[in-house]
């Protein structure tokens, strides 16, 4: 029997609650009360679980070939195949079960999350089955954090006909978010492995290289990378603009807004514009700050719906999951091991 840690380690649980914390302000958006968010809170934190055990399964040969992958659970031996298929249809079963529980609390009913729970849990299979053999199926897997969202909002009694625009922020920035953080991000770290193991994700055919020392993201994967961030920053602003006016707050909301997406460009451009020197732990390291920076600029746009105490919990509490998580994991508060 695997033992906590290691499935811990197989789910990936270490960016779990930052996962968890998007489709909870989701449901906070549509209305849902503290127990609504909390239960869409952990069912969504379980299919984190789920998505990732998963992609540790159907990657297990090509990890296996990474010097720098050698103490994940099912390539050290740890785990075994059929343990991790066991864990992970366990995440998929109890996240699905407390979906319903949320739904039956709020008198939404099976059937309005039906249709989007199993939708993202489609999308997230198709990446994981098809994400290291076709470009792009990145795009799936923002869809699956987009779909999940919509699910937290309906189990927290929302009307799909009724979302505020808060919900449709969420719901878009945290799919947008996924989709740079995995095509660009995470194909980069991995970009080596990857090509030498026939893989054909975006990192792969562009022509971007990295051997744990220098970075080179090559002219495709910047202007995708660029482009994927200015798209990010400028809807968060644009969604500021309807949500600020809806909720009666002052214009310094939006400019506050806006100067943290200019920022939050910036930054990204300043790793990705030019070739970089930098060891795999820093790599690691500074992709976790962008990370939170996403996610902190994403409770900044929905604020005004919220307000300022649930932003800071959203932010605060997932903050410190990862921090006690990776430390736990890994021996390291702010760098992950993968």
């Amino acid at each position: 029997m695997p033992s906590l840690r290691d499935i811990m380690e197989l789910g990936r649980m270490h960016t779990a609650a930052a996962t968890a914390a998007v489709p909870a302000a989701g449901c906070l958006a549509a209305g849902g009360g503290l127990e609504a968010a909390l239960l869409v809170a952990a069912a969504s934190l379980l299919h984190h679980g789920w998505g990732f055990s998963m992609n540790e399964i159907l990657d297990q040969e090509i990890d296996g070939k990474s010097g720098d992958l050698t103490n994940k659970p099912l390539v050290s031996g740890k785990v075994s195949s059929g343990q991790a298929r066991v864990v992970s249809a366990s995440f998929l079963i109890l996240s699905g079960t407390v979906f319903i529980v949320a739904a039956f609390m709020t008198g939404a009913g099976i059937l309005s999350i039906a249709a989007p729970f199993l939708l993202s849990t489609a999308l997230g299979s198709l990446y994981n089955i098809y994400g290291k053999k076709v470009p792009l199926m990145d795009i799936p897997l923002s869809g699956w954090m987009f779909f999940l969202v919509v699910t937290g909002a309906y189990a927290g009694g929302g009307d799909a006909a009724s979302f505020p625009v808060g919900v449709w922020a969420v719901a878009i920035m945290g799919a947008l978010h996924i989709l740079y953080n995995n095509s660009v991000e995470g194909g980069m770290k991995d970009v080596d492995n990857d090509r030498s193991q026939g893989s054909r994700t975006l990192a792969v055919v562009s022509g971007a290289c990295y051997d744990g020392q220098k970075m080179s993201a090559g002219p495709v994967m910047r202007i995708w990378a660029v482009l994927l961030r200015v798209l990010f920053a400028v809807s968060g602003m644009v969604f500021s603009l309807f949500i600020a006016s809806e909720a009666g707050w002052g214009e310094w909301i939006v400019i506050l807004v806006s100067i943290s997406g200019l920022l939050l460009i910036s930054d990204s451009m300043s790793l990705v514009i030019r070739d970089r020197v930098m060891k795999r732990r820093k790599l690691l390291g500074r992709f976790a700050v962008h990370e939170i920076g996403s996610f902190a600029f994403t409770l900044l746009v929905i604020m005004p719906v919220l307000g300022p105490w649930w932003v800071m919990g959203l932010f605060i509490l997932p903050l410190l999951w990862f921090m006690s998580m990776n430390r736990l994991l890994y021996g390291n508060g702010m760098v992950p091991g993968v």
